[in-house]
């Protein structure tokens, strides 16, 4: 990230040929860009602990292959072993949770949310993705947040208290 810009580089084989040409292509972005080197502000709202380092991304459209699940901002996590990523997006009217819950509908299997998470006004939505596994997100406090790859018997305490305090 520089300024207003948050760039992304990937290869589509990890081979060493395809990393080195990411890594001058990124040497190349980053000496054309101006202003500060910094993270967006949306990072500081994601837990410091346990988080794996470097993790952070930025997925400008469709995130998980959600049409219209767009502008998300994720971070992968550690917990006993096991891993996860949460997610946050701002989602103002909710739309952002009715693309996910229509996809739900339609590509994965819905479950009962649990009761431990204190979304906005109760409006979240759990499902198995078919290749991320356990999704479970929400509003809270105009942004739709959540965790893939969610594993109760470990991540609950976690993901929940989380979800809580960015409620206050």
């Amino acid at each position: 990230t520089r300024g207003t810009f948050v760039v992304t580089l990937s290869a589509d084989k990890a081979s060493e040929t395809n990393m080195k040409a990411v890594d001058l292509l990124a040497e190349q972005i980053n000496n054309h860009l101006t202003g500060k080197l910094s993270p967006p502000a949306f990072y500081m709202m994601f837990p410091y602990r346990d988080k794996i380092i470097p993790s952070t991304k930025f997925y400008r459209y469709n995130y998980l292959g959600v049409p219209k699940l767009n502008n998300v901002y994720t971070t992968d996590y550690v917990i006993e072993g096991d891993t996860m990523t949460l997610f946050l997006t701002m989602d103002e009217s909710g739309g952002q949770l009715i693309y996910l819950e229509s996809y739900a509908e339609s590509a994965g299997k819905r479950i009962p949310l649990p009761p431990v998470f204190e979304f906005e006004n109760g409006y979240g939505i759990a499902f198995e993705h078919p290749t991320h596994g356990l999704i479970i997100a929400g509003l809270a406090r105009q942004k739709l947040v959540g965790v893939v790859g969610y594993k109760p018997e470990t991540m609950e305490r976690f993901v929940s208290m989380w979800v809580k305090g960015l409620q206050m």
